[in-house]
Protein backbone atom coordinates (compact mmCIF):
# COMPACT_ATOMS: atom_id res chain seq x y z
CA UNK A 1 0.00 0.00 0.00
CA UNK A 2 1.24 3.64 -0.75
CA UNK A 3 2.20 4.81 2.62
CA UNK A 4 1.29 8.45 2.52
CA UNK A 5 4.62 9.95 5.17
CA UNK A 6 4.42 13.30 7.48
CA UNK A 7 6.95 15.63 8.03
CA UNK A 8 5.90 18.18 10.76
CA UNK A 9 7.85 21.93 11.30
CA UNK A 10 6.59 23.43 14.26
CA UNK A 11 6.83 27.40 13.79
CA UNK A 12 8.07 29.60 16.65
CA UNK A 13 5.93 32.60 16.83
CA UNK A 14 7.47 35.21 19.20
CA UNK A 15 4.52 38.00 19.59
CA UNK A 16 1.54 38.83 18.81
CA UNK A 17 1.93 40.47 16.14
CA UNK A 18 3.71 38.19 14.44
CA UNK A 19 1.18 35.78 14.09
CA UNK A 20 -0.93 38.56 13.08
CA UNK A 21 1.25 38.04 9.90
CA UNK A 22 2.27 34.79 9.64
CA UNK A 23 -0.73 32.91 10.08
CA UNK A 24 -3.09 32.19 6.72
CA UNK A 25 -6.96 32.21 6.40
CA UNK A 26 -8.34 30.41 3.83
CA UNK A 27 -11.24 33.39 2.64
CA UNK A 28 -13.11 30.98 0.09
CA UNK A 29 -15.61 29.23 3.16
CA UNK A 30 -16.18 32.72 4.93
CA UNK A 31 -17.00 34.09 2.00
CA UNK A 32 -19.69 31.49 0.75
CA UNK A 33 -20.90 31.65 4.18
CA UNK A 34 -22.04 35.28 4.11
CA UNK A 35 -25.31 35.90 3.33
CA UNK A 36 -24.82 38.77 0.98
CA UNK A 37 -27.57 41.46 0.71
CA UNK A 38 -29.76 41.99 -2.34
CA UNK A 39 -28.20 45.63 -2.54
CA UNK A 40 -25.02 44.78 -2.46
CA UNK A 41 -25.62 42.15 -5.18
CA UNK A 42 -27.56 44.83 -7.27
CA UNK A 43 -24.72 46.96 -6.70
CA UNK A 44 -22.65 44.30 -8.34
CA UNK A 45 -24.63 43.89 -11.15
CA UNK A 46 -24.83 47.69 -11.82
CA UNK A 47 -21.28 47.47 -12.69
CA UNK A 48 -20.81 43.78 -13.64
CA UNK A 49 -20.83 45.06 -17.50
CA UNK A 50 -17.91 47.30 -16.40
CA UNK A 51 -16.59 44.17 -15.16
CA UNK A 52 -16.96 42.50 -18.45
CA UNK A 53 -16.54 45.35 -21.15
CA UNK A 54 -13.17 46.18 -19.16
CA UNK A 55 -10.89 44.62 -21.42
CA UNK A 56 -11.06 42.59 -24.58
CA UNK A 57 -10.09 39.02 -23.17
CA UNK A 58 -8.84 37.80 -26.27
CA UNK A 59 -6.60 40.51 -26.82
CA UNK A 60 -4.82 41.34 -23.40
CA UNK A 61 -1.16 42.53 -23.98
CA UNK A 62 1.18 42.06 -20.92
CA UNK A 63 2.28 45.54 -18.81
CA UNK A 64 -0.40 47.30 -21.16
CA UNK A 65 -3.92 45.87 -20.76
CA UNK A 66 -6.63 46.78 -17.61
CA UNK A 67 -8.85 44.54 -16.62
CA UNK A 68 -11.06 45.23 -13.59
CA UNK A 69 -12.40 42.93 -11.09
CA UNK A 70 -14.52 42.66 -7.97
CA UNK A 71 -12.53 41.63 -5.23
CA UNK A 72 -13.41 41.27 -1.64
CA UNK A 73 -13.05 43.17 1.14
CA UNK A 74 -12.73 40.69 4.63
CA UNK A 75 -12.56 43.67 6.90
CA UNK A 76 -15.22 46.02 5.19
CA UNK A 77 -17.21 42.53 3.74
CA UNK A 78 -17.96 44.51 0.77
CA UNK A 79 -16.87 43.96 -2.71
CA UNK A 80 -14.41 46.91 -4.33
CA UNK A 81 -14.11 46.89 -7.78
CA UNK A 82 -10.24 47.60 -8.72
CA UNK A 83 -8.97 47.44 -12.11
CA UNK A 84 -5.76 45.23 -12.56
CA UNK A 85 -2.76 45.55 -15.05
CA UNK A 86 -2.58 42.13 -16.90
CA UNK A 87 1.34 41.00 -16.17
CA UNK A 88 1.32 37.60 -17.94
CA UNK A 89 -0.08 34.78 -19.62
CA UNK A 90 1.43 30.96 -18.99
CA UNK A 91 -0.02 27.26 -20.34
CA UNK A 92 -2.47 27.12 -17.38
CA UNK A 93 -2.79 30.96 -16.12
CA UNK A 94 -3.15 34.57 -16.35
CA UNK A 95 -1.81 37.09 -13.78
CA UNK A 96 -3.04 40.30 -13.15
CA UNK A 97 -2.19 42.88 -10.47
CA UNK A 98 -3.61 45.84 -8.89
CA UNK A 99 -1.51 49.02 -7.71
CA UNK A 100 -1.21 48.02 -4.11
CA UNK A 101 1.27 44.75 -4.61
CA UNK A 102 2.62 45.97 -8.70
CA UNK A 103 6.23 46.32 -8.40
CA UNK A 104 6.32 42.98 -6.52
CA UNK A 105 4.46 41.01 -8.65
CA UNK A 106 6.16 42.11 -11.48
CA UNK A 107 9.33 40.86 -9.99
CA UNK A 108 7.69 37.56 -9.17
CA UNK A 109 5.16 36.79 -12.06
CA UNK A 110 7.28 34.23 -14.17
CA UNK A 111 7.73 32.45 -10.63
CA UNK A 112 3.86 32.47 -10.42
CA UNK A 113 3.53 31.33 -14.02
CA UNK A 114 6.09 28.55 -13.75
CA UNK A 115 4.84 27.22 -10.36
CA UNK A 116 1.16 27.19 -10.72
CA UNK A 117 1.56 25.53 -14.57
CA UNK A 118 4.30 23.28 -13.46
CA UNK A 119 3.53 21.87 -9.92
CA UNK A 120 -0.14 23.26 -9.18
CA UNK A 121 -2.03 22.86 -11.96
CA UNK A 122 -0.74 19.35 -12.91
CA UNK A 123 -0.82 17.87 -9.60
CA UNK A 124 -4.28 18.85 -8.51
CA UNK A 125 -5.81 18.21 -11.48
CA UNK A 126 -4.40 14.82 -11.19
CA UNK A 127 -5.79 14.32 -7.92
CA UNK A 128 -9.19 15.71 -8.23
CA UNK A 129 -9.99 16.38 -11.30
CA UNK A 130 -10.02 19.34 -14.16
CA UNK A 131 -11.78 22.29 -13.94
CA UNK A 132 -14.69 22.78 -15.75
CA UNK A 133 -15.41 26.25 -16.59
CA UNK A 134 -19.34 27.33 -18.23
CA UNK A 135 -19.67 28.13 -21.20
CA UNK A 136 -21.75 30.59 -20.71
CA UNK A 137 -18.95 32.89 -19.45
CA UNK A 138 -18.28 32.91 -23.13
CA UNK A 139 -14.44 33.18 -22.44
CA UNK A 140 -11.75 32.48 -24.83
CA UNK A 141 -9.64 29.67 -22.99
CA UNK A 142 -10.21 27.82 -20.00
CA UNK A 143 -7.20 29.35 -17.84
CA UNK A 144 -7.24 30.25 -14.41
CA UNK A 145 -7.25 33.95 -13.52
CA UNK A 146 -4.47 35.12 -10.76
CA UNK A 147 -5.03 38.24 -9.44
CA UNK A 148 -2.37 39.74 -6.95
CA UNK A 149 -3.54 42.19 -4.50
CA UNK A 150 -2.86 43.95 -1.09
CA UNK A 151 -4.07 42.71 2.18
CA UNK A 152 -7.71 41.16 1.29
CA UNK A 153 -8.42 41.04 5.19
CA UNK A 154 -6.96 40.49 8.56
CA UNK A 155 -8.21 38.42 11.55
CA UNK A 156 -6.76 38.28 15.00
CA UNK A 157 -5.74 34.55 14.49
CA UNK A 158 -3.67 35.98 11.10
CA UNK A 159 -4.71 37.24 7.40
CA UNK A 160 -7.14 36.45 4.83
CA UNK A 161 -3.96 34.36 2.16
CA UNK A 162 -6.25 33.79 -0.36
CA UNK A 163 -9.84 32.99 -1.92
CA UNK A 164 -11.80 31.72 -4.73
CA UNK A 165 -15.55 33.00 -5.08
CA UNK A 166 -18.14 30.59 -6.36
CA UNK A 167 -20.58 33.46 -7.31
CA UNK A 168 -17.91 33.93 -10.23
CA UNK A 169 -18.67 30.99 -11.66
CA UNK A 170 -22.36 30.69 -10.68
CA UNK A 171 -23.43 34.19 -10.67
CA UNK A 172 -24.89 36.87 -12.95
CA UNK A 173 -22.84 39.37 -10.68
CA UNK A 174 -19.72 37.97 -10.29
CA UNK A 175 -16.53 38.05 -11.66
CA UNK A 176 -17.36 35.63 -15.30
CA UNK A 177 -13.85 34.18 -14.97
CA UNK A 178 -12.35 31.34 -13.18
CA UNK A 179 -10.56 33.59 -10.51
CA UNK A 180 -8.15 33.07 -7.45
CA UNK A 181 -7.26 36.53 -5.53
CA UNK A 182 -4.37 35.91 -3.51
CA UNK A 183 -2.81 38.68 -1.17
CA UNK A 184 0.71 39.25 -2.23
CA UNK A 185 2.18 41.56 0.55
CA UNK A 186 2.49 39.13 3.34
CA UNK A 187 4.14 36.16 1.70
CA UNK A 188 7.35 35.82 0.20
CA UNK A 189 6.60 35.29 -3.28
CA UNK A 190 9.84 34.28 -4.60
CA UNK A 191 11.01 31.62 -2.08
CA UNK A 192 8.93 29.04 -4.39
CA UNK A 193 10.92 26.22 -4.27
CA UNK A 194 10.40 26.07 0.27
CA UNK A 195 7.83 23.47 0.71
CA UNK A 196 6.46 25.88 3.72
CA UNK A 197 6.07 29.04 1.58
CA UNK A 198 2.28 29.86 2.03
CA UNK A 199 1.64 31.46 -0.88
CA UNK A 200 2.35 28.44 -2.76
CA UNK A 201 0.25 26.35 -0.62
CA UNK A 202 -2.54 28.69 -0.56
CA UNK A 203 -2.25 28.52 -4.50
CA UNK A 204 -2.84 25.27 -4.37
CA UNK A 205 -5.40 25.18 -1.80
CA UNK A 206 -7.62 27.61 -3.35
CA UNK A 207 -7.24 26.41 -6.68
CA UNK A 208 -8.68 22.84 -4.98
CA UNK A 209 -11.82 24.77 -4.22
CA UNK A 210 -11.99 25.73 -7.31
CA UNK A 211 -12.15 22.64 -9.35
CA UNK A 212 -14.39 20.80 -6.66
CA UNK A 213 -16.90 23.20 -6.92
CA UNK A 214 -16.48 23.55 -10.76
CA UNK A 215 -16.82 20.17 -11.36
CA UNK A 216 -19.71 19.86 -9.23
CA UNK A 217 -21.52 22.87 -10.82
CA UNK A 218 -21.39 21.08 -14.43
CA UNK A 219 -22.84 17.98 -12.77
CA UNK A 220 -25.71 20.04 -11.06
CA UNK A 221 -24.61 18.81 -7.63
CA UNK A 222 -25.04 20.45 -4.51
CA UNK A 223 -21.67 22.22 -3.08
CA UNK A 224 -19.43 20.17 -1.03
CA UNK A 225 -19.83 20.46 2.46
CA UNK A 226 -17.43 22.93 4.25
CA UNK A 227 -15.42 20.44 6.49
CA UNK A 228 -15.09 18.06 3.27
CA UNK A 229 -13.67 20.13 0.95
CA UNK A 230 -11.71 22.09 3.25
CA UNK A 231 -10.00 18.38 4.11
CA UNK A 232 -9.50 18.07 0.16
CA UNK A 233 -7.53 21.63 0.09
CA UNK A 234 -5.74 20.91 3.25
CA UNK A 235 -4.36 17.13 1.38
CA UNK A 236 -3.65 19.11 -2.18
CA UNK A 237 -1.24 21.50 -0.14
CA UNK A 238 0.24 18.18 1.03
CA UNK A 239 0.77 16.32 -2.51
CA UNK A 240 1.85 19.84 -3.63
CA UNK A 241 4.91 20.39 -0.86
CA UNK A 242 6.02 16.93 -2.71
CA UNK A 243 6.81 18.65 -5.78
CA UNK A 244 9.21 21.17 -4.83
CA UNK A 245 12.18 21.20 -2.62
CA UNK A 246 14.93 19.25 -2.84
CA UNK A 247 13.21 16.15 -2.40
CA UNK A 248 9.50 14.19 -3.02
CA UNK A 249 8.68 14.08 0.69
CA UNK A 250 5.19 15.95 1.29
CA UNK A 251 4.36 18.03 4.38
CA UNK A 252 1.32 18.74 5.93
CA UNK A 253 -0.10 21.81 6.68
CA UNK A 254 1.56 23.74 9.63
CA UNK A 255 0.47 25.12 12.08
CA UNK A 256 -2.87 23.32 11.62
CA UNK A 257 -1.87 20.19 11.94
CA UNK A 258 0.32 20.85 15.21
CA UNK A 259 -2.82 22.25 17.11
CA UNK A 260 -5.11 19.37 16.51
CA UNK A 261 -2.68 17.07 17.81
CA UNK A 262 -2.26 18.99 20.39
CA UNK A 263 -6.09 19.49 21.44
CA UNK A 264 -7.02 16.58 19.13
CA UNK A 265 -11.08 16.69 20.48
CA UNK A 266 -12.71 17.62 17.17
CA UNK A 267 -16.36 17.88 15.75
CA UNK A 268 -15.09 17.21 12.38
CA UNK A 269 -18.03 17.15 10.71
CA UNK A 270 -19.81 19.87 12.35
CA UNK A 271 -19.97 22.93 9.41
CA UNK A 272 -20.45 25.56 11.79
CA UNK A 273 -19.17 29.31 11.35
CA UNK A 274 -17.74 29.01 15.08
CA UNK A 275 -15.49 25.80 14.87
CA UNK A 276 -14.57 26.95 11.37
CA UNK A 277 -13.94 30.97 11.72
CA UNK A 278 -12.71 31.12 15.34
CA UNK A 279 -8.92 31.82 16.61
CA UNK A 280 -9.52 29.20 19.36
CA UNK A 281 -11.01 25.91 16.86
CA UNK A 282 -10.05 26.86 13.27
CA UNK A 283 -6.63 25.31 13.09
CA UNK A 284 -7.26 22.02 14.79
CA UNK A 285 -10.65 21.79 12.58
CA UNK A 286 -8.30 22.18 9.60
CA UNK A 287 -5.74 19.81 10.90
CA UNK A 288 -8.45 17.19 11.97
CA UNK A 289 -9.30 17.45 8.59
CA UNK A 290 -6.47 16.74 7.25
CA UNK A 291 -5.86 13.74 9.22
CA UNK A 292 -9.17 12.32 8.28
CA UNK A 293 -8.52 12.74 4.22
CA UNK A 294 -5.08 11.22 5.02
CA UNK A 295 -6.15 8.16 6.71
CA UNK A 296 -9.13 7.47 4.26
CA UNK A 297 -7.24 7.43 0.96
CA UNK A 298 -4.37 5.21 2.71
CA UNK A 299 -6.75 2.89 4.12
CA UNK A 300 -9.57 2.90 1.56
CA UNK A 301 -7.93 4.70 -1.60
CA UNK A 302 -5.97 1.67 -3.43
CA UNK A 303 -2.31 0.51 -2.58
CA UNK A 304 -0.90 2.71 -4.93
CA UNK A 305 -1.15 6.37 -5.64
CA UNK A 306 -2.72 5.86 -9.18
CA UNK A 307 -5.83 3.87 -7.44
CA UNK A 308 -5.70 6.55 -4.62
CA UNK A 309 -6.43 9.28 -7.71
CA UNK A 310 -8.94 7.50 -8.73
CA UNK A 311 -10.91 6.86 -5.43
CA UNK A 312 -11.09 10.99 -4.64
CA UNK A 313 -11.93 11.58 -8.05
CA UNK A 314 -14.41 9.50 -7.64
CA UNK A 315 -15.01 11.06 -4.04
CA UNK A 316 -15.52 14.33 -5.15
CA UNK A 317 -17.76 13.41 -8.02
CA UNK A 318 -20.12 11.58 -5.78
CA UNK A 319 -23.77 12.51 -5.91
CA UNK A 320 -24.23 13.07 -2.11
CA UNK A 321 -21.90 15.16 -0.13
CA UNK A 322 -19.95 15.26 3.03
CA UNK A 323 -20.70 11.87 5.21
CA UNK A 324 -23.39 10.65 2.76
CA UNK A 325 -20.89 10.72 -0.22
CA UNK A 326 -18.07 8.84 1.50
CA UNK A 327 -20.62 6.17 2.70
CA UNK A 328 -21.71 6.06 -0.73
CA UNK A 329 -18.18 5.85 -2.33
CA UNK A 330 -17.67 3.17 0.77
CA UNK A 331 -20.56 0.83 0.13
CA UNK A 332 -18.78 -1.98 -0.58
CA UNK A 333 -16.41 -1.83 2.21
CA UNK A 334 -19.20 -2.16 4.56
CA UNK A 335 -17.92 0.95 6.19
CA UNK A 336 -19.06 3.92 7.36
CA UNK A 337 -17.80 7.53 7.85
CA UNK A 338 -18.38 7.69 11.27
CA UNK A 339 -16.58 4.13 11.72
CA UNK A 340 -13.47 5.66 9.92
CA UNK A 341 -13.39 8.96 12.50
CA UNK A 342 -13.38 6.41 14.77
CA UNK A 343 -11.16 4.02 13.65
CA UNK A 344 -8.33 6.68 13.33
CA UNK A 345 -8.46 6.90 17.50
CA UNK A 346 -7.87 3.81 17.87
CA UNK A 347 -5.10 2.48 15.15
CA UNK A 348 -2.46 3.72 17.34
CA UNK A 349 0.49 2.41 14.71
CA UNK A 350 -0.62 4.53 12.19
CA UNK A 351 -1.55 7.48 13.74
CA UNK A 352 1.63 7.77 15.85
CA UNK A 353 3.13 6.91 12.93
CA UNK A 354 3.10 10.76 12.19
CA UNK A 355 5.47 11.65 14.91
CA UNK A 356 8.10 9.11 13.72
CA UNK A 357 11.40 10.12 12.71
CA UNK A 358 10.33 13.99 13.70
CA UNK A 359 14.13 14.63 15.51
CA UNK A 360 16.09 12.70 12.54
CA UNK A 361 13.73 14.85 9.64
CA UNK A 362 14.32 17.90 11.57
CA UNK A 363 17.38 18.84 10.47
CA UNK A 364 15.97 19.44 7.07
CA UNK A 365 15.19 22.94 8.65
CA UNK A 366 17.27 23.14 11.97
CA UNK A 367 16.04 26.83 12.23
CA UNK A 368 12.70 26.12 12.05
CA UNK A 369 12.83 22.94 14.53
CA UNK A 370 15.04 24.31 17.17
CA UNK A 371 13.34 23.73 20.92
CA UNK A 372 10.41 21.96 19.54
CA UNK A 373 11.54 18.41 19.48
CA UNK A 374 11.33 18.44 23.01
CA UNK A 375 8.09 19.71 22.89
CA UNK A 376 6.82 17.05 20.29
CA UNK A 377 8.54 14.30 22.61
CA UNK A 378 6.07 15.21 25.21
CA UNK A 379 3.19 15.11 22.99
CA UNK A 380 4.49 11.23 22.12
CA UNK A 381 5.16 10.39 25.58
CA UNK A 382 2.68 11.84 27.69
CA UNK A 383 -0.14 9.16 28.89
CA UNK A 384 -2.87 11.74 29.25
CA UNK A 385 -2.85 13.02 25.59
CA UNK A 386 -2.46 9.13 24.00
CA UNK A 387 -5.56 8.74 25.88
CA UNK A 388 -7.22 11.88 24.47
CA UNK A 389 -6.25 10.50 21.31
CA UNK A 390 -7.33 7.16 21.44
CA UNK A 391 -10.95 8.06 23.10
CA UNK A 392 -11.68 11.38 21.63
CA UNK A 393 -9.73 12.04 18.59
CA UNK A 394 -12.55 13.07 16.26
CA UNK A 395 -15.90 13.95 18.09
CA UNK A 396 -18.62 12.44 15.64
Amino acid sequence: MKKITFIFFIFIFLSISTISFSQTADGTFRLRSLKISKTIFQEQKNIYSSVRSSANLNELKANETIVGFQIFNFSTKNYEYKECLFLCEGQKCKVFADNSCIEKAKENVSLIVSNFDNKIYPNVCSWFGLPVIPQKLYLPDDKIYIVLTSKLGNYSEGYVAGYFDHRDLSEIGGNAKPVLFMDAINSDISDYNNKLNNFYRTLAHEFQHLVNYSIRLSMGKAEQERWLDEAFSMFAEYIYSGTVGNNNERIPPSPHLVEYLKKPSVDLTNNSDKLWFTESELYKQYGAAFVFMAYLTEKYGGDNETLQKLFIKELVRETRTGNNGINDILYKTNKKCDEIIFDITVDKNWFFEIWKGFTERSKLHPERAAGQIEESNKVLTNATMRDKYKHNTLVR
